[in-house]
């Protein structure tokens, strides 16, 4: 009953996702569009949008909405509103690029390592190595505040390769679509691995490849075994529904195959 049930809620998803076109553009039947939450720089009265070098990274800053930032009298660093609005530059950042058009809210919690442009993303070693959902929830967590451009060695700069079966998947709130896997044989041996949005990637090496990605991933069904390359990560334990116990997950998901 379980599965059918998930099943059912994910055809659901599918098929808004296919109606939006795939590009994550939003229906009027669609989820509310949230607001781009942006860094405030409090000193120097310059906002930076979600991906961009100075974001979360000044001393003095807090987060709030675009809109609440312009109407306080800061101003969009390099002139580029993050939703691509009254741009004065031609050379449009990657952020607003991003949020050219309606897109449901895209990430910012370490979004440079999720989408491999942090500081660390040259050092990863792109050829998996072959792993087990088991072996990886058996790994030891960092257990300190998670960097928000670099990675942990070794296990984030690693490239693994999996076998698990598909528990649920669902659109999250930054616009990732979240993949709850699971051991073929144990339902209860599970954890998360994610595809970011492209266009919340613009500018990543594996952007093209995320499309890719994207349109296999919604082939998928409840219950079916998948072969799942992706980079390994350790996310903040927030109760998620199918969370590794140590956090770890694969993000971003490189490859899918079906054995």
């Amino acid at each position: 009953m379980e599965n059918n049930d998930a099943s059912r809620s994910w055809a659901a998803i599918r098929s808004a996702l296919l109606v939006c076109t795939i590009t994550l553009v939003l229906c009027n039947s669609a989820a509310a569009l949230k607001p781009i939450q942006v860094w405030a720089n409090s000193r120097s009265k310059v906002y930076h949008c979600p991906g961009s070098k100075s974001y979360e990274n000044t001393k003095q800053g807090f987060l709030t909405d675009e809109d609440s930032a312009k109407s306080n009298g800061f101003r969009p660093a390099g002139g580029v509103s993050c939703s691509g609005v009254g741009s004065t530059s031609s050379q449009v950042s990657a952020a607003a690029k991003v949020r050219s058009t309606a897109v449901l809210q895209c990430g910012y919690e370490r979004w440079p390592v999720k989408i491999l442009m942090d500081d660390d993303a040259t050092k990863v070693n792109l050829q998996p190595i072959n792993a087990t959902i088991s072996g990886l929830l058996a790994l030891r967590s960092p257990h300190k505040t998670l960097p928000y451009k670099r990675r942990f060695a070794p296990t984030e700069l690693q490239t693994f390769v999996l076998t698990g079966r598909v528990q649920k998947i669902k659109l999250e709130s930054d616009s990732d679509l979240h993949l709850i896997l699971s051991e073929p044989s144990d339902n209860t041996a599970t954890l998360v691995a994610e595809l970011p949005a492209p266009q919340c990637a613009i500018g990543s090496p594996q952007e093209e490849n995320f499309r890719k990605v994207q349109t296999q991933l919604l082939r998928l069904k409840i219950g079916e075994i998948v072969k799942v390359t992706g980079v390994g990560f350790f996310d903040r334990l927030h109760g998620q529904k199918g969370a590794a116990r140590n956090g770890i997950e694969l993000h971003p998901i490189l490859e899918l195959q079906q054995p």
